[in-house]
């Protein structure tokens, strides 16, 4: 079969089982989607207070949650009475929609539902769904195209990394459900792309301009945005650095900061001007003040570690990036994720074997430059550490679906390290052994534990 039908197939694949996930997940068996949905929904109803209103879609999404047996998936009993507020539901209750500028993946869901005037409760909660699935589709196929950039001599290596993203069963789940972190996803893995096509284009004025504009729309959408700058400022050294033995090339370096400054400035003053409660939450979210409170906690922390707090939680955020389902309830078995376990360290330690080689050996030819790869670390490294700070000090729990925005630059370095650890002799078995085996943790993921689990009713 030739590497360009591997392609469609695999990519029909792709859309095939991305349908099946977002009916196979229950309602409301997704992180936060009462509120994610509801926070939609009453945007599309042009409403910021009208507490009736409110109420009464609350009500439906309350009496939803008891038709798909929400708390029978947690062994709770079903509330009698039903809460007429979403903040008063056991278990699932928090704090619902805040009056103020919407996050853009709601403002989109909301014309979504009033431009296709698609009526009843549910069709469009899965209308929304369906715009998740979109992007989680898009998110792939951008992951292709970077993946192909990076592979370009071994089709089967990037397919691998596509598998990665495509067939991670958490992720589909999170891509399949009404949540506005798919949007974060897809903006994060079309910037990943953008700065590698233009790192290996030489389209550096293209990336200046581009990539301040889907910065600001990270922001206005989801504070993980912030996680965005980290590579694009290497990105701008690198181009720095490469300048500095060409004075033209430098010009234009110089010129490139000066319109990336520009546009971010515009872009500031202008969201300041229209969305000013929107840009004051990603201030409080995000700013630098509360961000070096977390950091001095969790350098209080480390004077006095427990060595079973790291480990639990490090188990925790490990098996929750894997698979974890019914709000982080339902998981594999313990030697699955110890096989899991097995195959990132070899990963990992084919990155370590790659940055020695890298470094120190002159003649050495790896798979993907250098340059590309500070970048993709760059994207990962800061989240995962950030994560890290944020929440092992507090003791609580930090899912595994919080990296999702970097999972394209992640799915490349654990291809990447695979490669540099297998023998040569290994090497072209290597993708069709990654491809199979994520096609078949899918497989297994779906009948062995969503449908026992949410069908069969075997978790009680």
């Amino acid at each position: 079969m030739s590497m360009k039908r591997i392609k469609v197939v695999l990519f029909l694949f792709v859309f095939i089982q991305g349908v099946l996930y977002l009916f196979l997940i229950p309602p409301w068996q997704s992180p936060d989607e009462s509120h994610h949905f509801e926070y939609g929904a009453l945007i599309s109803k042009n409403i910021k207070s009208k507490a009736k209103t409110r109420e009464n879609l609350n009500k439906e999404i309350i009496k939803s949650m008891a038709a798909f047996h929400a708390w029978k998936y947690q062994n709770m009993p079903l509330p009698h009475p039903l809460p007429h507020i979403l903040p008063n539901v056991p278990f699932f209750g928090k704090p619902g929609y805040v009056s103020g500028r919407a996050p853009l993946y709601y403002v989109i869901s909301s014309f979504i539902m009033k431009g296709t005037k698609i009526n009843g409760f549910l069709n469009q909660f899965y209308l929304i769904r369906c715009f998740s699935l979109i992007l989680f589709l898009l998110s792939v196929y951008f992951t292709y195209l970077s993946a192909r950039i990076l592979f370009k001599d071994n089709p089967l290596y990037c397919f691998a990394a596509v598998s990665f993203v495509s067939f991670l069963p958490q992720f589909i789940i999170i891509s399949t459900s009404v949540n506005p972190i798919n949007l974060a996803v897809f903006l994060e893995t079309i910037f990943i792309y953008l700065m590698l096509f233009s790192l290996h284009k030489g389209k550096k004025l293209f990336m200046g301009f581009l990539g301040p504009i889907i910065i600001a729309l990270g922001f206005l959408n989801h504070r993980a945005a912030l996680f965005m700058l980290p590579p694009f400022l290497v990105l701008l050294l690198i181009y720095f650095i490469k300048s500095l033995k060409n004075k033209k090339e430098l010009l234009k370096v110089l010129l490139i900061l000066f319109i990336t400054i520009f546009i971010f400035l515009a872009i500031y003053l202008l969201a300041h001007h229209l969305f000013p409660d929107s840009l004051n939450k990603v201030v409080l979210e995000s700013g630098i003040k509360p961000r070096m409170g977390e950091i001095n906690r969790f350098i209080q922390y480390l004077s006095i570690p427990s060595p079973k707090s790291v480990s639990v939680f490090l188990d925790g955020f490990f098996q929750s990036f894997w698979y974890f389902s019914g709000w982080m309830r339902f998981y594999y078995c313990l030697h699955i994720y110890s096989i899991l376990k097995l195959i990132c360290l070899l990963s990992f330690l084919g990155l370590m074997k790659y940055l020695f080689f890298i470094l120190f050996k002159k003649n050495y030819k790896a798979e993907i430059d250098f340059k590309s790869f500070l970048i993709l670390c760059a994207t990962v490294l800061p989240i995962i550490l950030a994560i890290i700070i944020r929440y092992l000090p507090r003791f609580e729990t930090a899912q595994g679906r919080y990296i999702f925005p970097a999972i394209s630059a992640l799915a490349v370095l654990f291809v990447l390290g695979l490669k540099e650890i297998v023998p040569k002799k290994f090497e072209n078995w290597l993708p069709v052994f990654v491809i199979v085996g994520f096609i078949v943790l899918n497989i297994y993921t779906i009948f062995n534990s969503l449908i026992r689990v949410f069908y069969y009713f075997t978790n009680a």
